[in-house]
Formats: structure tokens, C-alpha cells, sequence
């Protein structure tokens, strides 16, 4: 689990990891908590899930949680120092959400453990658990925990190494929370000896394994699930060794040493998305179990929310052998395909079925914003969290939705002829909520995706050819239903077709609304080494897969560009060294050119995607470092200048 998130807004990375919990009754403070804790029926498994800190100031706060479906929230995270000291504000935990959090848990029956730590945290907690620092450090964990009314601490070490103070921590860390009736949570990655969670075993109640982020693009790998069961029989190509899977993981902890009633498996609400990774037999990848000669791009832990926003159009397929879900895009270019691994209804369920089989603990969930869609009805809302509910602490199944938006074209009508700039409009409605339109014209997309009322886009009939035009408009609702109507029209422009101006983003000097946000690299403007047009260009210094990344206006896209307006992006650029260069948009759009030494190498990329971007980068496919010159950025609206669109 990562210590704090990015200033973009994405999801934090997660690292694999294994979650130990200790339970016992507390008596809160009552400065703190006015409603503690109601003794209600301890469910037969458990579910422990995580809420972000930073989800409270946008996406989901406290009292918007379904505390029916968890037995256990676990408040994410406090980030420790080597010196023993630890900060909540880089996750967005202060003494104000804190006490927001701990009272709509307790109001709701339900105990609320703060955490500590997160991905890449050996450091801090080495130095924080040294014998010098150690006593004051869960000193301070515990007056925190008092202070704010928590019920106990969920201690997120990783990763774990051999030889560390880890064991040790924990026990001494359980003898001062026992005194007082407090809960202990701790967690470690899968990798972790099981030696260790074997000694630590004693001390805790719970041993939460968080099996997800099992595969990636690493050398020797090939496509696989993020959370799978199973390893289905599938084997590693490279070395001939099973794929990764829970019940391996599961089987290997029971062996030993770990009870099997002491161990849970992890429910991921964000997913992977695997783009391109020509050179396969079949194309770019689709599917798991495929390899790849030129490596795919993969973009870790998309929250549910935003995989349901981009693919509500793809159909779901469900591989019975790994028990695990999947989309599996096969587009017309090898580098779109696309293999999307994520937790599904049919997937939770799965998972269910063999915590109860295997007579294991429970399950932690990671995490409750991820799946949180505020802006559909209540019992749609958190749909994921609702099979969580269903599948361990029962109830009315969650509710299935088949039936499709309305749609009706308000404008233009039949026969209509339009001109220059002209509205396309429709009234849409659904039964529970509508995810997005989308406006076509000849089976094209003639705007960027609308997914909120007023359902209208303007277009520059110019783009179009004078004569007969059919305009679809496609509804969508949040369970993949779909209605589209059309309407033949007529375009009709008379005189000379206008002529946009290029939106230029460097040219010698960086222009506003972009700014420079370069990861991997350093960035050198208005330089006049390999100079391509007056009065300079920017010298790019890569590492190994840095990236060149520009940004219009902010992290929060206030001024997103429009595919509708530019259909091009240029640029001239001079590579020291022969390479492969990535430029990728923030629409899940990516694509690879190769560039020759020592000369300037002008490239054209369409933008061929529906949504408004706000970021692009150039991003070195070398795993070396190289240095490249940048000239004349721009995005261009080439197709209002081409007769064969008239």
C-alpha cells in the first residue's frame, strides 16, 4: 500500500503484503468517541476494509460508507520517519478527519483502526524500531491512537526484510496495546518469509495476505491476473514454472506454520490495464498468458470507478481456470489492444467460496473509494462493496440493472441542414443513471464523451464533406446498457474553409497553459545545441525510462485540450543515439516511434481518442541513459485543411 497520494489524484500504487490483526475489546475515550462501539454479532469471516485519508475530502466520506458490509475500517495512513515521529497530512489525515472518521464509525457499530506505514516503509520503521528509538515510537503510536478515539493500530511494515527489529516490534507492541484492550493490526508482503509470519502468529487474531499486484511487465513474464485463485495450469513460458496465484501463496503460509482460521486473502478495488506489446502471434495483448517482444504499457491500480468509466462498452469474460476476471480488447492495431484485469461481482464471490472451503479468516479490502460512484442512486453506488456484503455477511443480493437508457434526439431533426459551428443535443434518461453519451457522425466520434447532463456538444461542420450525413447518439448507463438513435442530416458550407491556429506548446520557450513536469529527466529550455528553428529547443536528459511529461494548466486538468479542435500532435526531435520514444496521452492512448541518430526526425500523431486530455510526455524506451533535442511541440487541426474532408 503506498504512504501517500499523488498529486494528480490517482490511486496510490500498492505493494503485495500480508495483514496481521489482533482483536480484543476497548474501551474508547469518551472525549472522543459520544457513540462507542455496540456489541453486535461477530460475523463468522471477517472483513477488514481500508479507507484512504484522502478519499474524505472528495470522493467518499465517513458517513457515506456501508458499514454493513465490513466488520473492521482501517483508516489509511500515517507515514513514519526513521526518527520514530510520523505525519498523517501527506495522506490527508488530521485531527479533524481523524475525528470525523472515528465518529461515523462508531455511530455505526463498527471499530476504526488507524494505520501506519505503506509502501517502501522499511526504512522508517528500521529506524523508527531500533532499540534506541523503538519504546518512544510505540509511545507516541499509542497516545496518537488515545488521542483521536481509534480502536487500535494497523501497523503496514514493507517490505519485511530478514534480520529486521519486525517480530520484536509487534510483540512488544501487542504487551502495551493488551494493558490497555486495544486491537493490532500489522502488515507485511507476501514475500516475507514465512518463518515470520509463522513467530508472529502467537501475538495476532488475524493474518491478512494482500494477493493482489501478482504480475507485471517485468523481463520473462507474460500477461496475467492482478488477483487470481488460481494458477489454472498456466505455466511461465521462460522458465517452465506455474504462474502466480492465492492459493499457492495460501497453501505455502499454511505449510508453514500459519493456522489456516488465522489467514485472509486480499479483494482489490482498482485493476491493471495492459496496452500494446507487439510482437506476439496474435497482435498486442488481449488476454492471459501472452508474451511480447516489445513491452506492453501497463498502467497499475486504476481505481474500479475510473476501468468502469473507460470500458462501459466492453464485455466481460471470466476465466473459470484462474477464477479471476478479465477484458480483452482486440483492436484493428496491434499497439491498442488491450488485456484489463480487475475484481468483478463473479470474482468476490469466487473468493468467498474459498475462504470458507479452505476454512480461512477473511478478507481485507483495499480500498473503499476505489469502487465509490457518488453521482449513481443509493444501492448502485458502491456495487463492488455490496457483493463484498452479499458474499460475506449476507443479505438482499445486490440489485442488477437491464434495462436500457431512453434516448431522444432533440437536435438537429431529420432533413436538417447545418452549417459552420452547429448543437448536437439529446434528453437522456435511465432507470438508475446514465455513465455517458457519445455523439458520432458517419460511425466516427464527432466530440469527446459526455457523462453529465446537459447532454449537447457543439461541432465544426467544416470537418465534414457537404452532402448527407447520418449522426448517432449512443446512451450508456452504469451496468453496460446501451440505446443509440441517428438522424440523417445535411452539412452544406459555402466559401473557404477556415483555417485554425496550431496550439503551440514549445517553440523555444515553454508557453503557458503547459508546464514542465518531468519524471526520470531533466529538462534544459531555450538551449541552441542541435538547434532546429530559432531561438532554441529543449535538451531532454533521460534515465533509464524517463519521460518528458508536459501538463495544460494543472495536475486537475483545468484547461484540458479537445480532440475535437486538434486531431495532430507534432513535433521535431533529434535523438543522440538511435531509440524507440513513447508518447502517451492521459486517455489511456499511447503510441511508439522510432527515431534515427543524429538527425532531426519530425513526427505526426493522430489523436484518435474521444475524451478531452490535459498531459501527454515523451517517454524513453531505452533502458539507458540518452539525450534527446525537442522542438516546434504543437497540436494541429489538420483535417480542417484537407480537401478529401470536403
Amino acid at each position: 500500500m503506498s504512504m501517500t497520494v499523488p498529486i494528480s489524484g490517482v490511486a496510490p500504487l500498492l505493494a503485495c503484503g500480508v495483514l496481521l490483526v489482533v482483536l480484543s475489546a476497548l474501551s474508547l475515550p469518551p472525549r472522543v468517541a459520544s457513540h462507542p462501539p455496540q456489541a453486535l454479532p461477530q460475523s463468522p469471516k471477517w472483513v477488514s476494509a481500508y479507507y484512504g485519508g484522502w478519499q474524505q475530502a472528495g470522493r467518499i466520506k465517513p458517513e457515506e460508507i456501508d458499514y454493513t458490509a465490513v466488520t473492521h475500517i482501517i483508516h489509511f495512513a500515517l507515514i513514519v520517519s526513521p526518527d520514530g515521529t510520523f505525519s498523517g497530512e501527506g495522506n490527508g489525515i488530521t485531527p479533524s478527519s481523524a475525528l470525523a472518521a472515528v465518529r461515523a464509525a462508531h455511530a455505526a457499530g463498527k471499530k476504526i483502526l488507524i494505520s501506519v506505514g505503506g509502501a517502501d516503509s522499511d526504512a522508517g520503521f528500521s529506524g523508527a524500531t531500533s532499540p534506541g528509538n523503538r519504546p518512544r515510537f510505540i509511545a507516541r503510536l499509542l497516545d496518537f491512537m488515545n488521542r483521536c478515539g481509534y480502536d487500535g493500530i494497523d501497523v503496514d511494515w514493507e517490505p519485511v526484510p530478514v534480520g529486521s527489529s519486525y517480530v520484536e516490534f509487534v510483540r512488544d507492541l501487542r504487551q502495551r496495546l493488551s494493558s490497555s484492550g486495544s486491537l493490532l493490526f500489522t502488515a507485511v508482503m507476501t514475500g516475507t518469509d514465512r518463518s515470520i509470519l509463522a513467530a508472529v502468529a502467537p501475538y495476532v487474531d488475524q493474518i491478512n495476505l494482500m494477493t493482489y499486484d501478482m504480475s507485471g511487465p517485468w523481463t520473462g513474464w507474460q500477461t496475467w491476473h492482478n488477483s487470481p485463485l488460481y494458477d489454472g495450469g498456466a505455466l511461465f513460458q521462460s522458465t517452465g514454472g506455474p504462474l502466480p496465484s492465492i492459493d499457492q501463496v495460501v497453501r505455502d503460509k499454511i505449510a508453514g506454520g500459519v493456522p489456516a482460521a488465522k489467514l485472509g486473502i486480499g479483494i482489490d478495488f482498482y485493476g491493471y490495464r495492459w496496452r500494446g506489446g507487439e510482437g506476439t502471434s496474435t497482435g498486442g495483448v488481449s488476454r492471459p498468458g501472452q508474451t511480447w517482444k516489445t513491452d506492453p504499457d501497463v498502467k497499475a491500480n486504476i481505481p474500479y470507478f475510473e476501468l468502469m468509466d473507460t470500458y462501459y462498452r466492453s464485455g466481460v469474460t471470466w476465466d473459470s481456470a484462474a477464477g479471476a476476471s478479465y477484458i480483452g480488447i482486440d483492436s484493428p492495431g496491434a499497439a491498442q489492444d488491450e488485456f484489463v484485469s480487475f475484481e468483478s461481482d463473479r470474482s468476490i464471490r469466487a473468493k468467498a467460496a474459498y475462504v470458507k472451503r479452505m476454512g480461512l479468516g477473511g478478507v481485507i479490502v483495499y480500498e473503499l473509494g476505489g469502487a465509490y460512484r457518488r453521482n449513481l442512486p443509493e444501492g448502485y453506488r458502491d456495487l463492488l462493496l455490496q457483493h463484498v456484503r452479499y458474499a460475506f455477511t449476507g443479505g438482499n443480493e445486490p440489485p442488477a440493472d437491464r434495462i436500457p437508457p431512453t434516448v431522444q434526439i432533440k437536435s438537429p431533426g431529420p432533413g436538417t441542414r447545418i452549417s459552420g459551428t452547429a448543437l448536437l443535443a439529446a434528453e437522456v434518461t435511465d432507470n438508475t443513471a446514465v455513465e455517458c453519451v457519445e455523439f458520432r457522425i458517419d460511425g466516427r466520434m464527432a466530440a469527446p464523451v459526455v457523462s453529465a447532463p446537459p447532454y449537447t456538444v457543439s461541432i465544426n461542420s467544416w470537418r465534414y464533406r457537404n452532402g448527407s450525413h447520418t449522426v448517432e447518439i449512443a446512451a450508456y448507463d452504469a451496468f453496460g446498457n446501451s440505446t443509440k438513435r441517428d438522424v440523417v442530416i445535411a452539412i452544406w458550407n459555402e466559401g473557404k474553409t477556415p483555417v485554425l491556429s496550431d496550439r503551440v506548446v514549445f517553440d523555444g520557450t515553454l508557453h503557458p497553459p503547459f508546464i514542465n513536469a518531468s519524471w526520470g529527466a531533466t529538462v534544459r529550455f531555450g538551449i541552441h545545441d542541435q538547434i532546429k528553428s530559432r531561438p532554441g529547443t529543449a535538451a531532454v536528459n533521460y534515465l533509464a525510462w524517463g519521460a518528458f511529461d508536459l501538463l495544460s494548466g494543472t495536475w486537475q486538468a483545468a484547461s484540458p485540450l479537445d480532440p475535437v479542435e486538434f486531431d495532430t500532435l507534432r513535433a521535431d526531435i533529434y535523438p543522440l543515439e538511435a531509440m524507440k520514444l513513447k508518447i502517451a496521452f492521459y486517455t489511456n492512448t499511447t503510441t511508439v516511434v522510432s527515431l534515427k541518430a543524429g538527425e532531426w526526425n519530425s513526427i505526426a500523431v493522430p489523436l484518435e481518442f474521444s475524451h478531452s486530455f490535459s498531459r501527454f510526455y515523451f517517454q524513453s524506451l531505452l533502458d539507458t541513459p540518452v539525450t534527446c533535442y525537442f522542438d516546434n511541440i504543437r497540436f494541429t487541426a489538420a483535417n480542417f485543411r484537407d480537401p478529401i474532408m470536403r
